[in-house]
């Protein structure tokens, strides 16, 4: 579902029921989550993203709806190896090439160390 579409469907359609219903617990998850299109491009994201990224500095035009995270991961993979390669697994999975990839990279912060984990599936 994108943005888009879901501004498409009429409020009191089953479907806009069920996007709410996919919406609420795709929410409700307490991983970060973002769900990319194959180009790279944000389609979604669930709060616990827009948390993490409200409380580390990262404004929703840098890591929101919309934005490449293929060109996130890039710009990250100059100076470090685990952002090259979450960006390699990323394309992978997209292209059809992998199932799926799983990797952890650290994900530090000024006040706390922290490991955070990438599992894109097809």
């Amino acid at each position: 579902m994108t943005a888009a579409a879901a501004t498409d469907v009429d409020q009191g359609s089953p479907l806009s029921a069920a996007q709410g219903l996919v919406r609420s617990v795709f929410d409700a998850w307490e991983s970060h989550v973002a769900v990319l299109a194959t180009d790279g491009t944000i389609e979604m994201v669930n709060q616990a993203w827009e948390r993490f990224a409200a409380d580390n500095g990262g404004a929703s035009d840098a890591v929101g709806v919309g934005v490449d995270y293929f060109a996130v991961c890039a710009r990250a993979a100059v100076t470090d190896a685990s952002a090259a390669a979450t960006l390699q697994g990323l394309r992978r999975v997209l292209a059809g090439d992998l199932p799926e990839y799983v990797v952890e990279y650290p994900c530090q912060a000024p006040d706390e160390q922290r490991w955070s984990g990438s599992v894109p599936g097809g």
